[in-house]
């Protein structure tokens, strides 16, 4: 397959455009009631600065400028101070204002960011005003980035003159563009807004009113002011304001701005400071040094410049690449990675090959090889059948848990297009957003063969939070096409790419992380990475999800359902159980099969609207967990989840199966989970110990209390829980038989389902005995296996094993693998004596220790496992030999064997007798150079009663 390759320098464009272009994101404003939105309807916060008086600092007033602001300073808009007098302003040089205001109007546009044109003057000039604005509206009235301020300050002017004034200029403005918002001014330098709501303008769409505020000299009585309008419906844009006094100058007043700044933010009014100058003010952003065109540095701002550049950076809602940069430096560090997947089966690996061959392990080997001094983690949270709405609903407990550095979502194939698909997609990005880890974000878009994806759906999220999207559905057709093969040949069935089509996914994604890569900058230079949520594309419900399971909340009602470890199930029409949840959306998964026996349920919040599950389907590929969205929109506080099989069905039976409840929005907080060992056994008279220490809160809140009771218990017992309100009690059993046991625990008012425990008490128990194996011998470096399958119990009890590693030549690092296995293994590295010891336990007593002694020899060629070797064979290593060599042997009979030494050509050389022996495998060590120091071929006997064994060695 060729090398896939993108042009980097597309790449770049495209961030840019979904980085930098507020106009891109959001397109022509309107106004809804009270509130600035775009061409979608959902609301817009505009933060800019306003350039000073063209006629006193016109050297600002050019494209590069507002470049710098909008690539630097992160503004999503400027405002264009046009001064009309006194000298140089309209008035008397038409010309120059009018060339320096166009060359802010299309700087702006060339940003793709919105412009104020503002009438900076604070007197009623008609006819002048009228020819201006009409002149710009015919310039500019078509492109969606200009909004007209058409009175900056009316200072002594009463209302009712202001008013005549601006229907005048919003006529001329409308005659010629139907839709630009336009600013309208009120008296007292923009702060009568209270006047302004009691007599507003009329008859005309898009306006808004300005306010201005200087935080040293204005305070709270103005925002009471501006609250009293908004009360009215007036909508208001805050289009100049800074942190000084009124006059423009003296010191910041941070408390009052900060105050101005979260008002502003949390009643989603735009705002712009004042002002791009150098003038010698506080409220003056530059210093003298400040270049014309922007690349201004920390030295060329005053502290109101530094102030403005940090608010505006603050509140610009650009996620990648900056998430992604922080998970690259960590690798380049040397850091431990966590790259984390979320999808359906795909992900998951459906088709592929083997695991190593699945797109995320691809994609995850593009880590490992850029970083290899990091550790990199896959966290593979795909699960097959599923879109993104049970997805959103199960990314903290299946991924965000584990703290990933890096997250790609992939639901395109697994969602129907739609608003639902959106939704849920927003949801899972502003989970990662808020994510504690801080991950970096991609969107990855599929397709079936057919063409079938629901990227129509997702893209608008991708571009709204500007995270990085690949599309595989987009790229694939021309990829495949100069590779010289069908589409349909990296489907396995037009649905799930093989390794081939795995491999292009992958590809695709790797030179996407190429591209960022290259951009990577220092440390020290990294952005900074933002954790606040914009005003959502759809919704910000689905940002905070939980699960109920059936250990972490009980029904508020149930009428015949069964509950096990796999949630709630009933067989019976007119069965209902109810839940008590807090959500300001209630949803539900519940299984789906072809099975004969399925039936239907009614399913609805509160008194709402019932809605038909069907848990049958036609489909034969296996049991479907389904979603359904049982009601949204709901409002805060206790809700009550009904579910409810109903007489109608498409088969024989009503058998209905819940998985889950999921809730979103406004969750409250949830329940502790309490979590212990579901069984133990014991015997009378000797102390059990109760863990709970496992148990949590998933909001993490620190448990509050522990309660272990006894539910259910032998007749006669009267034995009582020790240190029952801590997280390990104890307990002595005084009677045998069959005991329940609850734990409950809370986390301030809420408290946890309980969690059971079964006791199986005995009156007495036969300690089981360890049997480690017979000594023997081993070779270096190789897989030597034990066996503690011999291990018993007379009471039939089930064993676990524990085996240790208890002396060792000094200097070895050998261990044992799996040491609580039956057989585990380990490898000898050093030659010499290794003692392991044995110990089994049937969960009430603990064995005492059984030891094997095993000799590990270089070259040693006898591993084979002792019930497979030939009795009737003598085992010689290493073979050939310099002179020392071990011999291996089986004795039948407890008696003693001898050994005889002899030549090739029959002569006896040597003996060594009288071996005493048990029956069994026995091993013993020559050195033959102590009877012959010639090289060349010998064989040696074992002599013991009634039988002999020969094998033939070589002396080196």
């Amino acid at each position: 397959m060729k090398k896939i390759l993108i042009s980097i320098a597309l790449l770049y464009i495209g961030i840019f455009l979904l980085t930098a272009q507020s106009v891109y994101q959001h397109g022509r404003l309107n106004v809804q009631e009270t509130q600035l939105v775009d061409s979608a309807g959902k609301p817009v916060i505009l933060r800019g600065m306003s350039f000073g008086w063209h006629n006193w600092w016109p050297r600002f007033y050019n494209t590069d400028a507002v470049a710098w602001l909008a690539d630097d300073w992160k503004v999503t808009a400027v405002r264009a101070a046009m001064g009309i007098e006194p000298t140089g302003g309209y008035l008397t040089d038409s010309a120059l204002a009018v060339s320096k205001m166009k060359a802010v109007i299309d700087g702006a546009i060339e940003q793709g960011i919105y412009v104020i044109i503002d009438w900076h003057s604070h007197n009623i000039n008609l006819p002048e005003a009228k020819a201006f604005f009409k002149y710009m509206a015919e310039t500019y009235g078509a492109t969606p980035n200009v909004i007209y301020e058409i009175f900056n300050e009316p200072d002594e002017e009463s209302w009712a003159e202001v008013k005549a004034y601006s229907i005048e200029i919003v006529e001329t403005i409308r005659a010629i563009d139907p839709d630009n918002i336009i600013l309208i001014g009120s008296p007292n330098w923009d702060q009568d807004l209270n006047v302004v709501a009691d007599d507003p303008i009329t008859g005309y769409s898009n306006l808004m009113y300005t306010m201005h505020f200087y935080a040293g000299t204005h305070g709270q009585w103005l925002r009471d002011r501006c609250d009293y309008a908004l009360g009215k419906g007036i909508p208001i844009m805050v289009s100049e304001s800074a942190g000084t006094e009124a006059s423009g100058d003296g010191t910041i007043n941070y408390t009052e701005w900060n105050a101005f700044i979260q008002w502003m933010e949390q009643k989603q009014i735009s705002w712009f400071c004042w002002s791009i100058s150098d003038k010698d003010e506080s409220s003056a952003v530059l210093n003298t040094t400040a270049s014309s065109t922007g690349n201004w540095s920390e030295a060329d701002l005053k502290q109101s410049g530094k102030d403005c550049r940090n608010l505006f950076r603050k509140y610009h809602y650009n996620y990648e690449p900056s998430r992604i940069y922080q998970a690259m430096a960590k690798g380049r560090r040397g850091e431990d990675l966590k790259i984390g997947v979320i999808g359906g089966s795909i992900t998951a690996g459906y088709a592929a090959s083997t695991e190593n061959k699945r797109w995320a392990n691809l994609m995850a080997d593009w880590w490992e090889t850029k970083f290899p001094e990091s550790s990199v983690t896959l966290i593979n949270a795909g699960w097959g059948g599923t879109g993104s709405d049970i997805g959103v609903h199960r990314a903290y407990d299946d991924l965000l848990v584990q703290n990933p550095d890096f997250v790609v979502i992939e639901f395109s194939v697994n969602d129907s297009e739609g608003e639902l698909a959106t939704k849920m997609i927003e949801g899972l990005v502003q989970q990662l957003i808020l994510a504690e880890s801080q991950p970096g974000i991609m969107i990855l878009m599929l397709k079936q063969d057919n063409g079938t994806t629901a990227q129509a759906s997702h893209k608008p999220v991708g571009n709204y939070y500007q995270v990085p999207m690949v599309s595989f559905a987009d790229l694939i057709d021309a990829q495949v096409a100069e590779d010289g093969i069908s589409l349909s040949s990296i489907f396995v069935d037009g649905l799930h790419p093989n390794d081939v089509g795995m491999n292009y996914i992958a590809n695709f994604i790797k030179e996407r992380l190429d591209s960022i890569y290259a951009t990577l900058p220092a440390d020290a230079e990294l952005p900074e990475v933002n954790t606040e949520l914009p005003v959502p594309l759809i919704a910000t419900t689905y940002s905070n999800t939980f699960q109920f399971f059936y250990n972490n909340i009980i029904p508020y009602a149930n009428q015949g359902w069964e509950i096990a470890s796999t949630g709630w199930s009933t067989e019976v029409a007119g069965n209902q159980i109810d839940f008590k949840v807090m959500g300001n959306a209630i949803s539900l998964v519940y299984t789906q099969n072809d099975d004969t026996f399925r039936g239907k349920a009614d399913v609805w919040v509160d008194g709402g609207t019932k809605t038909i599950i069907d848990a049958h389907m036609t489909d034969d590929w296996g049991t479907k967990y389904s979603y359904i969205l049982v009601q949204e929109g709901l409002e805060d506080g206790e809700h009550i989840l009904h579910i409810k099989t109903i007489e109608e069905t498409n088969t024989s039976g009503h058998y209905v199966h819940i998985a889950r409840v999921l809730v979103a929005g406004n969750t409250g907080s949830a329940a502790p989970i309490a979590l212990t060992s579901s069984y133990q056994k014991g015997v009378v008279n000797k102390a059990l110990e109760f863990d709970g220490t496992e148990s949590f809160d998933p909001d993490g809140e620190t448990l509050s209390g522990y309660s272990w009771t006894i539910s259910s218990r032998p007749a006669n017992s009267t034995a009582a829980i020790q240190n029952a309100t801590n997280s390990i009690a104890s307990f002595t059993p005084d009677v045998a038989g069959e005991y329940v046991v609850d734990l409950i625990v809370a986390s301030g008012f809420n408290t946890s389902v309980p969690a059971k425990k079964q006791l199986a008490i005995k009156a007495t128990n036969a300690i089981p005995v360890p049997v480690a194996g017979n000594d023997t011998l081993s070779a270096l470096n190789k897989y030597f296996k034990f066996d503690g399958s011999k291990s018993s119990d007379a009471d039939g009890d089930a064993l676990t094993y524990k085996w240790v590693l208890e002396s060792a030549p000094e200097g070895s690092n050998t261990y044992i693998m799996k040491d609580d296995y039956v057989k585990p293994q380990c490898k000898f590295d050093m030659e010499g004596e290794y003692i392991i010891s044995l110990t089994v336990s049937d969960s009430i007593d603990v064995s005492e220790k059984d030891y094997i002694k095993v000799t590990a020899k270089e070259g040693y060629t006898g591993l084979v496992e002792p019930d497979e070797k030939n009795r009737n064979q003598l085992y010689l290593f290493p073979n050939p030999t310099s002179g020392s060599v071990t011999l291996e042997f089986y004795t039948e009979l407890n008696q003693p064997s001898n050994i005889q030494i002899f030549s090739v050509i029959g002569s006896k050389i040597g003996e060594v007798k009288s071996l005493p022996k048990n029956v069994g495998w026995s091993s013993l060590s020559i050195n033959l150079k102590d009877f012959t120091q010639n090289a060349g071929i010998y064989f040696i006997k074992i002599i013991q009663p009634g039988r002999q064994i020969i094998s033939r060695l070589t002396l080196q």
